[in-house]
């Protein structure tokens, strides 16, 4: 099990499949959730950046690099996405962060987040890993990501959360 590149434009749509459970909230009913043109057509375009990428890359402000996580099976059962934080120069940006909910409470997710800073550390100098989630918010603190704040809006919370990238 590895976490890899994802740049298979014949396998978006299983990606996009997965990925679309990054805003997945526990109470919400599976039939609710959908992958919207917007993120779809976003999703895209980085996967042609992606493709274009060289060997030895560095991870810049531009389009996200997709990365997946597949089962011993090749099937597609975790997505992330990484990109230069635009706020803070020595962070890289995490988003979504996604384990299929058939594949959920088997150390995917860790293995997920992991495997994503171990990217994140080879092919730049950065020294913090940043995400955000509205829902998972305990695995995060589970797994060891420290909560830099928390936004309450209105109608949801969001979870700022931080790792140091041991160099």
């Amino acid at each position: 099990m590895k976490v890899e590149i994802f740049c298979n434009k014949d396998e978006l749509k299983d990606w996009l499949e997965v990925a679309k459970f990054s805003n997945f909230e526990e109470n919400e009913k599976l039939e609710n959730i959908f992958i919207d043109s917007e993120f779809e057509k976003e999703m895209m375009q980085s996967v042609d950046f992606t493709e274009k990428l060289p060997k030895n890359f560095q991870i810049t402000f531009g389009p996200s690099i997709l990365l997946c996580l597949k089962n011993e099976d090749g099937k597609i059962v975790g997505t992330s996405s990484i990109r230069r934080d635009e706020h803070k120069r020595s962070a890289i940006q995490v988003n979504n962060v996604a384990i299929h909910p058939n594949f959920r409470r088997n150390g995917y997710g860790k293995f997920l987040i992991e495997d994503t800073k171990r990217i994140a550390k080879e092919h730049s100098n950065a020294r913090y890993l940043t995400l955000t989630t509205g829902g998972s918010h305990y695995f995060y603190e589970k797994i060891g990501m420290r909560l830099a704040g928390v936004l309450d809006f209105e109608d949801c919370k969001r979870y700022y959360f931080y790792s140091y990238i041991e160099r």
